[in-house]
């Protein structure tokens, strides 16, 4: 899938599933967005993924651009990633994959290299506005050479970071280049590295 604007684009409201397998999604690009109704658009390059269930298996997400969050991905659904690769995206926030959700993730056997931000926030996965009673797992991954932090965390809940590899990033705006967890508001993330 290529061209301007979201590669896919999926908002749901009655819990339907969005399944993408053995696909790529590249070279889309999404500049700032305002909907009919006034309500700020929030970007996705590649994808943007709005409630309901998406499920994606052995995915190339390259290349794509936006201008506010996910560059690759942007996401507010309960999601499974497996045995995917996000590369050389560029967003604002989130240049691999935003995931701006009280909704789990579960993210396993993928790569995550090569992304950039312009903010510095999540260059490869962004975690914002997260719920604390909520799992979110990233296991048997790699987040590697990215230029800004390669994990944020801004929000609450249970995260699980399992079997992974920070390595080769580098940041400047942000001042962080592996893990970064910020912004809490009072509950406890319990954060499990192995």
């Amino acid at each position: 899938m290529r061209g301007v604007g979201e590669g896919i684009y999926f908002v749901d409201y009655e819990d339907n599933y969005l399944i993408i397998s053995n696909s790529r999604v590249d070279f889309n690009k999404v500049g700032y967005q305002y909907s009919t109704d006034g309500d700020y658009q929030q970007g996705g390059g590649g994808l943007y993924v709005n409630f309901g269930f998406l499920t994606m298996k052995n995915v190339l997400v390259e290349s794509n651009f936006a201008a506010n969050y996910g560059g690759g991905l942007n996401n507010s659904s309960t999601a499974m990633k497996v045995d995917c690769i996000f590369s050389n995206n560029d967003a604002g926030i989130g240049g691999g994959i935003s995931h701006w959700s009280h909704n789990p993730l579960m993210l396993s056997n993928s790569t995550i290299a090569s992304n950039r931000t312009q903010w510095g926030n999540g260059a490869g996965i962004d975690f914002t506005d997260t719920e604390s009673n909520t799992i979110y797992k990233v296991y048997r991954s790699t987040i590697a050479n990215i230029l800004g932090t390669g994990i944020s965390i801004c929000g609450d809940g249970l995260f699980s970071l399992e079997n992974i590899t920070v390595s080769g990033n580098s940041a400047e705006s942000s001042g962080v280049s592996g893990i970064e967890i910020r912004s809490i508001e009072g509950n406890l993330i319990c954060l499990m590295l192995r």
